[in-house]
């Protein structure tokens, strides 16, 4: 009888044991937990600043780490930060996934981008909070890391300045509509969204009015905006309608 209760006991034990590692590592009584690479966290977006460090940090522990994958699985999220990366035309777009927050069915993930173009020292930085990952696999919903604030890149030998309109909704961690952003999936980088401004210096050319006249206003500067949807930053091909100007150091009416 009481080998017969050890046994019992035993196996009790055994199934409960079971239970428990079934639900996960990450899991809970509430089937949440949060998990990062370093510390657990909510991950607060207090500020841009803020947001676009986290997002240097966790590219570079990635890249130091070497922990880059081919395909993105629910299994990878057991130690974070884990990365993918892909190059198109000596561009090189790296994905770092930072933190993860365990549910019932799905994780949601934040994620920063880095990408690295010739036109600009200074990488683009992108980022999202609250993507979700199925653990059956797949990412469920829209998968769009937001540029982090707004990046200006000469262009046309200087002569012209192209400015990427980025931000970030500090509510959610999710992209704004009218802003730059980039689409993954488990591969890594899909395509890249630009919302963008053209603008010329004042000493190129000058704007002018609906009667033609030049604007005295030093502020004031030829400029205007343009959406397109790329694959490749290479192959950026646009159209723009300028509002009447005048080229400088040419005499004559404005030009429509």
């Amino acid at each position: 009888m009481y080998a017969m209760k050890r046994f019992c006991f035993g196996l009790l034990l055994l199934l409960c044991f079971s239970i428990a590692k079934a639900a996960g590592p990450e899991a809970d009584s509430s089937n949440k937990k949060v998990y990062t690479g370093d510390n657990a966290t909510n991950q607060g977006f207090a500020d841009s600043a803020a947001i676009k460090s986290m997002a240097i940090s966790a590219v570079q522990k990635v890249e130091q780490s070497d922990k880059w994958l081919e395909m993105l699985q629910p299994d990878d999220l057991n130690e974070l930060p884990v990365g993918l990366r892909r190059t198109i035309n000596n561009i090189e777009y790296k994905i770092a996934i930072s933190s993860a927050v365990f549910h019932e069915t799905y994780a949601e993930l934040t994620a920063f981008a880095k990408v690295t173009i010739p036109q600009r020292d200074e990488p683009l930085f992108f980022g999202i909070n609250s993507l979700k990952l199925s653990y059956r696999g797949g990412i469920v919903g829209d998968a769009k890391l937001v540029l982090l604030g707004d990046c200006n890149i000469p262009i046309h030998g200087g002569n012209a300045m192209l400015i990427l309109k980025g931000g970030f909704n500090m509510q959610n961690g999710q992209a704004q509509s009218g802003l730059t952003y980039l689409t993954i999936d488990c591969n890594g980088f899909k395509e890249l969204s630009v919302a963008a401004q053209v603008e010329f210096p004042r000493s190129l050319l000058i704007p002018c009015d609906n009667n033609g006249s030049m604007i005295a206003d030093p502020k004031a500067k030829v400029s205007a905006g343009f959406q397109a949807v790329i694959s490749d930053w290479n192959d950026i091909l646009i159209a723009v309608s300028l509002p009447k100007f005048q080229v400088i150091n040419w005499k004559g009416s404005c030009l429509l």
